[in-house]
């Protein structure tokens, strides 16, 4: 676990290099947490389909991680190169698998037997695609793709 590089008198953590610190975050508490946010799509991907209950924790983390440096425009600004391609890859990694893991509505047709199931063709695929990419974050997912891409062309290193 990183130091702490302080605290005020009323005990709030000050340039914290912890991720789960409550005071402003500077730039090594940053990187911490975008490596943790990696590691997070990483291992939410290795979950078995029916891991709801480690799904959800790793949710509610990357959400409280998200909070804690939302709002700081310029913080990618501040890390390296090499961070931010290391959080490109995974992040790139994981809208692939999100991509991939839509069901494709291409030559599907409705039907199948009694007791089939409930799939009826395309329009419950492109029904289940849209749950699918809302309960991912792959919107949000895509965007942040998209500024990392824009900070890294900025600087030349893609």
């Amino acid at each position: 676990m990183p130091k702490l590089d302080g605290m005020t008198q009323t005990g709030t953590l000050v340039g914290t290099s912890h991720p789960e610190g409550n005071g402003p975050v500077n730039s090594d508490a940053r990187d911490a947490i975008n490596r943790r946010l990696a590691e997070i799509d990483e291992e939410l991907w290795s979950l078995g389909p029916g891991d709801y209950s480690s799904r959800y924790q790793l949710h509610v983390e990357r959400d409280r991680l998200r909070d804690r440096v939302r709002g700081s425009s310029d913080a990618d600004i501040d890390r390296s190169t090499e961070d931010l391609l290391s959080e490109l890859d995974a992040r790139r990694k994981s809208l692939k698998a999100i991509q991939e893991s839509l069901v494709s509505s291409a030559g599907m047709s409705g039907g199948g037997g009694e007791g089939a199931g409930s799939f009826d063709g395309p329009a419950d695929g492109v029904k289940l695609n849209t749950e699918i990419v809302a309960a991912t974050g792959a919107k949000e997912l895509a965007e942040r793709v998209a500024k990392l891409e824009t900070i890294l062309t900025e600087r030349g290193a893609i």
